[in-house]
Order: structure tokens, then C-alpha cells, then sequence
């Protein structure tokens, strides 16, 4: 009885976040490696590594159109600086904890609106918590389900994908046919599945991703160093193939690894003057593991 709760349960929910592509719970890392950073003196060169973890809670209300969702997200950062430093320091720790609260409500003709807040904390965390460390993030979205196969809509977003804080356009879309999946979410994410077995465990595709992040930073030293950085910001597009694969119902490995582009670095000083350190393209790879709504 319970395991019939459970898969009841799931079907609402799935048959209501579907457009959402939204993952329960998981872990995940990735690694850029160096890269040459333009126009600095001598052979400046810029790595990262990023670690997460996650937690999603879907609740269906009883009107059976309404999920409620709470979660909260994890991340560590750490930028390395190879033939320079930052404030004194060539390696350094930055982290963001945030928090999310969503609505998914399924209106009358398969239409279905999404309000999701993320209240963050990005921050080295080596002083005293301020305003400096708060950002708030989110975005509303309203689709269609056209078909079976297609659902499409759009909506606004506010959020760090390009370094800073901005107000951006959002446009939604997933196709599924047999074995072919698309799935698109501007400007954040878009990307193509083909199941290569025929009960869908193993997928293979490509992903274009955009993504950064804002910090309130802190200098180790207490001089009087008007350049010394106070904010950190940058953004990046990574581009690759992508591979997936289900184990069981509800729990999914992925691995994306390829180029990391328009690698755009400003780091801000405490008047304010932005300090420019673009990069060039250079690998990375990403692998997580991850609970899911089930596919079907």
C-alpha cells in the first residue's frame, strides 16, 4: 500500500514539473582547468574547482494541481592563480548556501506557472555576514503543453549567470519523441538526449550551459590598499557531450565535459573599480549523481 502512495505520488508530481526537469537530491563536481588569462603581465594562468549539493522537497497540495517546493543548495568554489595572486593569496576558498522556495500550479488548458525564489549566500565567510553577502535570485515561467511530445513558454529570470545580479528574458521548451529528448531553459541551459538502449538507461547528447556567480570577498591583510579586490564576479559558457545514465527508476550518474568558453573574470576593489581578467577557453569536466523524478 505504501509502495502504491509512493508511485501515486510521484506521477502527480512528475505529470505536473515535467517542464521543470527538476532533481530531488544530488552531488556534484567540476574541474576547469588552467587557463591563459588575457592582456596579464607575464604567464598568468586561472583554474577552478566547484563542488555542490543539493536537496529538493516537492509537496503536492490537495487541490492536486498545486506542488510547493523547498530546497537548499550547497556550493564551494576555489579559484588557483598560477604565476600571480589575488590580495596576496594565489588559492582561496568562496562558498553559496541558498535556499529555494517554489510554486508550480497547473492551470486549465495545459498551461502551468512556476515562481521560484532563491534567497543566497555568497561569501568567503571570513568576516561578519552584511548585506554585501545576500542576493536574492529567482524566476517566473509560464508553459504549454502543446502536444505530448512538445511543451513551450517563457518568462523573466533574475540571477548571476552572467556575473552579476540582472534581470534576463527566459524562453522554455521540451521535445520528447521515442528516444530523442530536447530540452531548452534560457539562458541557462540547453541540450540534446538520444537513449542509445531501448529502456532509456543510457543516455548520449550535447549541452551548452551558462553560468557564474557574484561573492562579497574579504582581504587577508588589514592595509589601507585601495586596490585591494572586494568583490569577486565571472561567468562562462561550457559546451560538450553529455552522457547519462539511469540506475533504477530514480537515481541518474551524469558525466559533461568539453570546452569552457567566454571565460570573463571582473574582480571589483573596495571603490568599486572593476579589474578586467578575461581568459581563454580552456577543458573542463563535470560528473554528478543524482535522484530523479522517474521517466516515466
Amino acid at each position: 500500500m505504501k509502495k502504491i502512495s509512493l508511485i501515486a505520488l510521484l506521477s502527480l508530481i512528475y505529470s505536473i514539473i515535467t517542464a521543470q526537469d527538476l532533481k530531488l537530491t544530488g552531488v556534484d563536481y567540476f574541474n576547469f582547468s588552467n587557463s591563459a588569462v588575457k592582456d596579464a603581465p607575464g604567464n598568468t594562468k586561472i583554474a577552478f574547482q566547484e563542488a555542490g549539493a543539493f536537496v529538493n522537497v516537492p509537496t503536492p497540495l490537495k487541490n492536486g494541481k498545486t506542488i510547493i517546493v523547498n530546497g537548499i543548495r550547497y556550493v564551494w568554489v576555489q579559484p588557483t592563480v598560477d604565476g600571480g595572486t589575488i590580495n596576496g593569496n594565489n588559492s582561496f576558498n568562496l562558498q553559496t548556501i541558498s535556499y529555494t522556495f517554489g510554486v508550480i500550479h497547473k492551470f486549465k488548458n495545459n498551461w502551468t506557472g512556476t515562481i521560484m525564489l532563491s534567497p543566497t549566500l555568497a561569501s568567503d565567510f571570513k568576516s561578519s555576514l552584511s548585506g554585501a553577502d545576500f542576493i536574492m535570485q529567482g524566476y517566473i515561467t509560464l508553459n504549454k503543453k502543446i502536444s505530448n511530445n512538445l511543451i513551450i513558454g517563457g518568462g523573466l529570470t533574475y540571477n548571476t549567470r552572467l556575473g552579476i545580479p540582472l534581470p534576463l528574458p527566459a524562453f522554455q521548451l521540451l521535445y520528447k519523441n521515442e528516444r530523442h529528448r530536447v530540452y531548452i531553459l534560457l539562458p541557462a541551459v540547453a541540450e540534446y538526449l538520444y537513449s542509445i538502449s531501448s529502456n532509456k538507461k543510457i543516455n548520449v547528447g550535447f549541452r551548452t550551459a551558462l553560468n557564474g556567480a557574484y561573492f562579497n570577498y574579504t582581504a587577508d591583510d588589514n592595509s589601507s590598499n585601495s586596490n585591494k579586490v572586494d568583490k569577486i564576479h565571472y561567468s562562462r559558457c561550457n559546451v560538450g557531450p553529455l552522457v547519462n545514465y539511469r540506475i533504477g527508476k530514480n537515481f541518474q550518474m551524469e558525466a559533461f565535459g568539453g570546452i569552457c568558453t567566454l571565460r570573463k573574470y571582473r574582480f571589483e576593489d573596495v571603490k568599486g573599480n572593476d579589474i578586467k581578467f578575461d581568459a581563454r577557453s580552456s577543458g573542463f569536466f563535470n560528473i554528478g549523481f543524482s535522484m530523479v523524478l522517474p521517466s516515466n
